[in-house]
């Protein structure tokens, strides 16, 4: 299941510490063997679920840095997307300008103060169901202008 005959061996080392250590021999009312087996299993399934976590993060991280490797050869091509990206925060500055106060203040609680609907809503006087109407008309209004 591992696929290292060592890291099997450390896992199973692990499992009978933990055993001992918390008494766990006691907690057992039928089988030991059982008992034993289920858990290595578990642990065994917890190490092999971490490994594809770090590989995943591993392959992010390489995807990553040859993205960034790229942007070196290619400086115009960066340039010319932080421009874009500078365009696309203006607009969308612009068109939040725009927005009723109550759209703004809705917006900027939920995404900016990370408060929830029930607190904005508790906070700027207005009902729950107000509350996620405005918001709603604000994102909708700045999806449509970008």
């Amino acid at each position: 299941m591992v696929g290292e005959t060592t890291a099997a061996e450390d896992l199973v080392q692990e499992c009978f510490i933990k055993m001992w250590e918390k008494k766990l021999w006691k907690r057992v009312n039928k089988s030991l063997e059982s008992f034993l087996f289920i858990m290595i299993h578990n642990r065994c399934l917890d190490y092999v679920k971490s490994e594809q976590t770090q590989l995943k993060r591993k392959r992010r991280y390489f995807i990553n840095a040859e993205q960034e490797n790229h942007s070196w050869e290619n400086p115009v091509d960066e340039r010319q997307q932080r421009e874009t990206q500078l365009q696309q925060w203006n607009d969308f500055q612009v068109t939040f300008q725009q927005l009723p106060p109550q759209q703004q203040n809705a917006f900027r609680m939920f995404y900016y103060d990370r408060k929830s609907h029930a607190e904005g809503a508790k906070l700027i006087g207005i009902s729950l169901n107000t509350f996620r109407t405005h918001l709603k008309r604000a994102v909708k209004k700045l999806l449509h202008s970008s």
